[in-house]
């Protein structure tokens, strides 16, 4: 007799089941990925538009700021240093920045000027304060613009640094013997040579300078006071 061998027929797998990870798949099967994704597409600049400028900060003192805690008025007790940083957060051309900078004449006033062109001889002393054209040259900084004390440092610019005139009064035109020596009215004859360029020639106050040429330049006389031309009998007499 023959025998049969039956053979066990191998299960079909349902046609609905979905193996991601089977490593058994029939080669004719289709593998599906996952499609990347696409980044969205941003137009290109195409060379003729500007680009975007970053507003301008709200500028404030920018030179410097010489007293950081003081208060500012108006502003609820607001430090100068306090409104500079409100001004760092803000842009030019704002309200907010418009106010700010509305007081920064308080946290940074114009300060004094002196000798802006340059200090003539900085060891003048042209007060009776003491005080030499260096020693007022670093103090008026410490003073705003347009202040008493400002107005007062300021009058001495006309012996630190004068201005060059023309037809400027004349003074010792062939030179001064002692530039030290005090005349009347305590000013030396470098102060009163200096005083001189500052003025015009035939003004009263060249006038008045002139005056003092016989202290400080005095002209040899061209006839000599006679006395005993033929000489002195006795001198110890």
């Amino acid at each position: 007799p023959v025998a049969s061998v039956a053979s066990e027929a191998p299960s079909a797998s349902p046609s609905s089941e979905v193996t991601g990870t089977s490593t058994n798949a029939p080669s004719s099967a289709l593998v599906v990925t996952e499609a990347p994704v696409t980044p969205p597409t941003t137009n290109a600049p195409t060379g003729t538009e500007s680009p975007v400028l970053s507003p301008e900060k709200c500028t404030f003192c920018e030179s410097g700021i010489p007293d950081p805690e003081a208060e500012v008025a108006g502003t609820g007790g607001s430090t100068c240093a306090q409104v500079k940083a409100s001004a760092d957060e803000d842009i030019n051309g704002s309200d907010t920045c418009g106010f700010i900078q509305a007081v920064e004449s308080s946290c940074c006033p114009d300060l004094c000027t002196f000798c802006e062109s340059g200090i003539t001889n900085p060891d003048l002393v042209p007060g009776a304060a003491g005080q030499t054209c260096a020693q007022i040259g670093d103090l008026a900084p410490t003073f705003t613009e347009g202040s008493a004390a400002c107005t007062a440092i300021q009058a001495a610019e006309i012996t630190c640094c004068p201005q060059s005139l023309d037809g400027a009064c004349t003074f010792c035109n062939e030179g001064i013997a002692n530039p030290d020596l005090v005349h009347v009215g305590g000013q030396t004859c470098a102060q009163i040579e200096v005083l001189a360029a500052g003025n015009t020639e035939g003004s009263d106050t060249c006038t008045v300078i002139q005056e003092a040429e016989s202290t400080c330049c005095p002209q040899t006389q061209d006839v000599a006071c006679a006395f005993c031309n033929e000489g002195i009998t006795n001198p110890d007499l």
